[in-house]
């Protein structure tokens, strides 16, 4: 129990203040996306003051995304959308914050990667993982935020989803191609197959997609009262995508704990446990500014 309440405990810390400048950039900048949307998707009434930096950080992003390229491979991908589908697409400033979210896993998962001195797979996450969140936060920014348009925003949220898990299964892919004898050192168990490493993963990753189809089908009628309930349920999802991979550590430290190794130990070598925290650091990250919030507002 003193494990269970220790590790806790350290989620919340390393979720915070994870210790490094890096991580911590992440962090807060991935909350200021967020927050970023609860603005422009839900009319949140943040105080001047605050609304002034995500104003600001909204504008910086775009500078950015024009800077590195971004805006113009987008407006490329939309322009050929419409020469083979004759499809008029506006894009819509939303599509910056998703992927500077699903940027957050992705950098998080790649960052996994090198920590457990990986860099060639780590490297290959990072370019893989980056075109996913990048064409699907196009295809959610395609999108108007609409409320009460249940099509509309059934697409905001599905459409990242489905990114993620084009990521998770190409990820699996040269998991099972390269790294499998790897991992199974690391558990102490013999090296499967191909395509039962590959199949087994793949099949709980559809699973977990699943999964996430259903609650948007079963929430986004009752969001529906809510300015933006496409954008709303996916930062429903992303949430409990840190709870699973904060969850799934603890599967990964039982396989690994090396002997004398305390659980505690074994369970923050995981990459998993690392990827949830700094996910979970972006909600946690948010939750202040709305306390901040809060307090200018009381203070007013």
């Amino acid at each position: 129990m003193d494990t269970f309440f220790a590790i806790v405990l350290d989620i919340i810390r390393k979720s915070i203040w994870p210790g490094n400048a890096f991580g911590l950039l992440g962090r807060i900048s991935g909350a200021m996306s967020m927050a970023a949307l609860l603005v422009f998707g839900f009319n949140y009434g943040f105080e001047p003051a605050l609304l002034r930096i995500f104003e600001w950080w909204d504008w910086f992003l775009g500078q950015v995304a024009s800077w590195i390229g971004l805006e113009a491979l987008a407006s490329f991908l939309l322009t050929w959308i419409d020469s083979f589908l004759a499809l008029q697409v506006e894009l819509h400033s939303h599509w910056r914050h998703v992927f500077f979210l699903l940027g957050v896993f992705i950098f998080r998962d790649s960052y996994a990667a090198y920590e457990a001195r990986l860099p060639v797979s780590g490297t290959f996450y990072l370019v893989i993982g980056l075109a996913a969140a990048f064409v699907s936060s196009i295809g959610a920014g395609a999108i108007a935020l609409m409320q009460g348009d249940l099509p509309s925003n059934f697409l905001i949220a599905v459409i990242p989803l489905t990114g993620l898990l084009a990521f998770q299964l190409i990820h699996d892919l040269w998991r099972a191609t390269f790294l499998r004898a790897h991992f199974a050192k690391l558990s102490r168990t013999s090296t499967p197959t191909w395509l039962a490493d590959f199949g087994g993963r793949a099949r709980w990753a559809l699973r977990q997609a699943l999964i996430g189809l259903v609650l948007i089908a079963i929430f986004l009628p009752l969001a529906g009262e809510l300015e933006s309930p496409g954008l709303a349920l996916l930062i429903l999802l992303l949430g409990l995508l840190a709870i699973y991979q904060l969850l799934d550590g603890v599967a990964a430290a039982r396989e690994r704990r090396e002997p004398g190794e305390t659980f505690r130990a074994a369970y923050w070598r995981t990459g998993r446990a690392n990827i949830g925290a700094g996910i979970l650091g972006t909600f946690l990250w948010t939750i202040v500014f709305v306390t901040m919030n809060a307090g200018l507002d009381i203070l007013r």
